[in-house]
C-alpha cells in the first residue's frame, strides 16, 4: 500500500447528467488515475453521457477532469457538487 492509498485517496468516474449510471472507483495511484481518465473518456462517448473524474481524499472531493464525446473539456465551477460514491 502506498501513501495515497493509505490516505484514502481514490479516483471516481461519475456521469454528470445521469444519476442512474453507477460510479466507477479507481485506486488513488498513478495507474488508477490513468485508468480513470481512460474510463471517463470511453464512457463519455455514449450520447448525452458526459463524465467527470473526481479525486477523493478522505471526505474531500474535487472534479479534476471532465469528458464529453471522448474528449477532455474544461471543468467549470458551476458543475454539481461531489457527493460520496454511491450517494447520488
Amino acid at each position: 500500500m502506498n501513501a495515497d492509498e493509505a490516505a484514502g485517496k481514490r479516483y471516481i468516474v461519475r456521469a454528470v447528467e445521469d444519476d442512474q449510471v453507477p460510479d466507477r472507483i479507481h485506486p488513488g495511484t498513478l495507474r488508477g488515475l490513468l485508468a480513470g481518465m481512460e474510463d471517463a473518456s470511453l464512457r463519455s462517448l455514449q450520447p448525452g453521457a458526459p463524465q467527470e473524474l473526481i479525486m477523493m481524499r478522505g471526505k474531500v472531493a474535487a472534479v479534476i477532469r471532465r469528458y464529453d464525446h471522448g474528449h477532455e473539456v474544461p471543468v467549470t465551477h458551476n458543475h454539481r457538487s461531489c457527493p460520496s460514491p454511491g450517494s447520488h
